[in-house]
């Protein structure tokens, strides 16, 4: 992204998470460091989240939302007796960007796997990173199996695509 200057903070939160925002700004919180474990699982993280930048993934959602929010003011304003029919639409849609958000996710994966390889860093420990945050997850009773409802790719799934992503990043790696 020519022009970024990018930022990236370590954050004091036990809450394991990264995230960034427009702009070139990431954050990461310490409480993913022992998940992390590694420089390549620091990599995966902060390759996940530039590549959330990079695809502009913000700017799709903020795009996603307000064509949902014009549909249903317009069914609203065509049938005026449609309040529960737009209630339902509501629901309907935002489960759908839900759908949205969950392959952003899987192309942030897939791209930030390709960054971490050409920054030096094994794309293969991106596997073991997220297979680490499968188990930490596990362990703190907050996996779930319903990913209809979920921003994020259920582990396992995330985990698969991850593994069919690796050979196109192992030749930014080898090559």
């Amino acid at each position: 992204m020519p022009g970024v200057q990018w930022e990236f903070v370590l954050f004091a939160d036990s809450e394991p998470n990264a995230f960034a925002v427009p702009g070139g700004k990431a954050g990461v919180n310490t409480g993913i460091m022992p998940i992390a474990i590694t420089d390549a699982g620091l990599a995966t993280i902060i390759g996940h989240e530039i590549a959330h930048l990079t695809a502009r993934h913000a700017a799709e959602r903020v795009s996603q939302k307000r064509a949902a929010q014009i549909g249903a003011g317009v069914l609203g304003l065509v049938i005026p007796e449609a309040g529960l029919l737009t209630t339902g639409v509501g629901y309907g849609t935002q489960l759908g960007l839900l759908k949205f958000s969950r392959a952003h996710e899987l192309e942030a994966d897939q791209i930030g796997s390709i960054l971490m390889a050409r920054a030096g860093y094994d794309p293969r420990e991106a596997v073991n990173f997220w297979q680490r945050f499968a188990d930490y997850k596990k362990q703190k009773g907050k996996a779930t199996s319903m990913e209809f409802l979920s921003t994020h790719p259920l582990d396992e799934r995330r985990i698969n695509a991850l593994r069919s992503y690796i050979p196109r990043a192992m030749s930014e790696y080898l090559g």
